[in-house]
């Protein structure tokens, strides 16, 4: 609360009722808390005799919003003095400045959090009342002068009563030097005090006035954060005869650091020597955390426009790769079937299958990535995973840094997304790399599995049982305990600018807290650094099993009306399709074969159709298919939004989702569970 303030008076402007309760129950302790549910009833309470001392106030409401609230304050001389936060669920950039622009004293997008409005409002309200009194100072100094000039204009020719008004005038100058809510000071141009306000005093974190002239011999020495500053100053008085607004740290008597702002003048002699600085000296301190905070607030937003503009041109790559790698696994597929099986060409058609098999993978995790494909759990051997992960690593890390394994086979499973694993591992080799970018040095992948009880569990928070223990460690420049006290705080790095976001270690550690698992930090500076991350084991690997065993392609003798803008992709799955038996009808336009189906809605059993197509998109083909025939089965085929599709299946009756790059036994299986089903 305002201790300035006997009992502030907030004024809360919400459409919403919750929002209303909400706030008003958080509020109601500290502040006299009043409410609007509409712009003119705000108006009307903010016109009236009971002004209130701070407005939260929403944007989007029936009859005046609140920027039109906003403004008619502004204009009005009552009411314009009153700080308005806007406090609402539009969070775009041009809203906010919108606001600021109108007038607004901050801007709280929701949801919010309430110790953030308080803290906010607090600040917003201490500002107003120093405006007050600064305004309040600066009229008393106004009216002083007036009755000065006033006073020796008429008096002029009564000297005795001159020099009582001199007398007055002294009175009252030193009232104002003593009460003042800024310092004030003169010192010499070498840097003594001379004199000294209690609020200077205070600044600098001296008892008293007398204490902080006997106490200090060089204001630059003793003072002075960086005693550079103090040069500067000086250098700009001799030069100007006057600065404004100057900031530098300030040391306090107990060697605390405080923030100032400097405004002075040099006071010459007749012969154009400098005698001495008088100035003025004010605590910014509480300024300086809140431009900080908006700074970091803004380059957080900036991070996270760059991350979503990467997002999309991830999943956009992966679209493309997608359709380049289609047809090469359908035809390796369907060459394999053709030559005989002792052929020595079988086992270069089984890696190129394989490598198409990878990189459909490596597709999935570049959608998992860009948010377009949903992550599943099952059990994973980390191993596996583990060891092509560190053959992608010897390849980019440098020859200066060595790489050492020590895991070990069989350490059973755990339930968790392949890609995810891959973000783990990936992570903390990084985070590992960069510390011993410099001078390299030696990384240490481990694995290990253990079985723990409650007496000797590795981490607190993990309950006892089997785990798996992936050790990553290096021989970097280790870390002190204010870095990592704050290791996993998102966007907290400590690399140069551009060469990290900030994001890495909080997305490990949020990952293994999600699988229930721990990680554990030990290092020390110029001693490197061990991340320990411990994963609930599965102990039984029959789901895995079951994921491996082969299922021979179903055949039939349907119908298919086949749509892929695509040729090459096209062309394949007609010939995959047609080994399996069936008529198949192709189409790269999915306006031409809607016209076809519309030709011979009975003519088809089936319809096999791509997702992202020109012209007419597959979900949008589906819902004109069914408008012809409500009972044609429809399969959609995509590269990039299979979370999008799975949600609009039902929706627009499409049967099935596929996943591309499709190979042959999920083709083959996919149809017939679809027209198995419908029959």
């Amino acid at each position: 609360m305002n201790e300035d303030f006997d009992n502030p008076r907030i004024l809360i402007v919400d459409d919403n009722p919750e929002n209303i309760h909400l706030l008003s129950r958080n509020l109601e302790d500290d502040y006299e808390v009043m409410y609007a549910t509409t712009g003119e009833k705000a108006l009307e309470i903010a016109f009236s005799d009971d002004l209130p001392d701070l407005i939260l106030l929403d944007i989007i409401m029936p009859g005046t919003d609140g920027y039109e609230v906003c403004e008619r304050l502004k204009a009005n001389a009552g009411t314009r003095d009153i700080p308005v936060i806007f406090l609402t669920g539009m969070n775009q950039i041009e809203d906010e400045t919108k606001g600021l622009e109108l007038g607004a004293t901050d801007y709280i997008s929701k949801p919010f959090r309430m110790p953030v409005v308080q803290a906010r409002i607090s600040a917003a309200l201490r500002l107003k009342t120093e405006m007050d009194k600064r305004m309040m100072l600066a009229r008393e100094l106004q009216e002083l002068n007036t009755d000065l000039e006033k006073r020796v204009t008429e008096k002029v020719a009564e000297l005795r009563v001159a020099h009582e008004e001199l007398k007055i005038s002294e009175n009252n100058y030193r009232s104002i030097f003593e009460n003042a809510l800024e310092g004030i000071y003169r010192s010499t141009p070498e840097g003594r005090f001379l004199t000294a306000n209690p609020s200077m005093a205070g600044v600098l974190g001296y008892d008293s006035p007398g204490d902080l002239v006997s106490s200090v011999a060089d204001i630059g020495l003793e003072c002075y954060a960086n005693p550079e500053d103090r040069k500067s100053l000086i250098d700009t008085l001799i030069r100007d005869g006057v600065i404004r607004g100057f900031e530098t740290k300030m040391k306090k008597k107990d060697a605390d650091i405080v923030w100032c702002s400097i405004s002075a003048r040099l006071i010459h002699d007749d012969q154009g020597q400098g005698l001495y600085i008088e100035g003025f000296c004010a605590d910014i301190s509480k300024q300086k955390e809140a431009e900080q905070a908006l700074q970091e607030s803004e380059a957080r937003l900036r991070q996270a426009q760059k991350m979503e503009a990467i997002g999309t041109m991830a999943g956009g790559i992966a679209h493309d790769f997608n359709n380049i790698l289609f047809p090469v696994l359908g035809y390796a597929q369907m060459l394999s079937d053709d030559i005989p099986k002792d052929s020595p060409f079988q086992s270069q058609l089984k890696e190129v299958i394989k490598g198409t098999l990878r990189a459909k993978n490596l597709v999935k995790q570049i959608l998992a990535f860009s948010r377009h494909s949903d992550q599943k759990n099952k059990p994973l051997k980390i191993e596996i995973i583990l060891k092509e992960v560190l053959k992608l690593s010897r390849a980019t890390l440098p020859a200066t840094i060595e790489i050492r394994q020590d895991i070990q086979n069989e350490c059973g499973m755990v339930m968790a997304d392949t890609t995810r694993i891959h973000q783990i591992v990936m992570n903390l080799i990084t985070n590992a790399f960069h510390a011993m970018e410099d001078k390299g040095g030696t990384l240490t992948i481990a694995l290990r599995k253990g079985d723990f009880t409650r007496e000797n569990l590795p981490a607190p928070e993990l309950s006892p049982g089997p785990y798996i223990c992936l050790t990553v460690t290096d021989t970097g420049i280790g870390m002190d305990a204010a870095t990592r006290e704050k290791i996993f705080d998102p966007y907290f790095t400590t690399k140069e600018v551009n060469k990290g976001t900030g994001l890495g270690l909080s997305v490990v550690h949020g990952i293994v807290k999600t699988y229930n698992g721990r990680i554990v930090l030990e290092s020390e500076p110029g001693r490197g650094t061990s991340f320990q991350v411990f994963l609930p084991r599965v102990m039984s690997e029959a789901e895995n099993k079951a994921g491996t065993q082969k299922i021979s392609a179903r055949t039939g003798n349907e119908r298919i009306l086949l749509i892929d803008d695509e040729e090459s992709i096209t062309c394949m799955l007609r010939l995959m399709a047609e080994r399996l038996g069936y008529q198949v009808t192709t189409h790269c336009s999915s306006t031409e074969a809607l016209e076809c189906f519309r030709s011979g809605p009975d003519n088809f059993d089936i319809v096999i159709t791509d997702m992202t197509m020109p012209d007419m998109t597959g979900d949008r083909l589906s819902v004109e298919l069914k408008k012809l025939r409500s009972d044609i089965p429809i399969i959609l085929c995509t590269g990039y939004s299979e979370k999008i599709a799975n949600h609009k299946a039902y929706e627009i009756g499409v049967d099935m989702v596929l996943m591309k790059p499709i190979v042959r036994n999920d083709l083959a299986n996919a149809v017939r569970d679809v027209l198995d089903n419908r029959g």
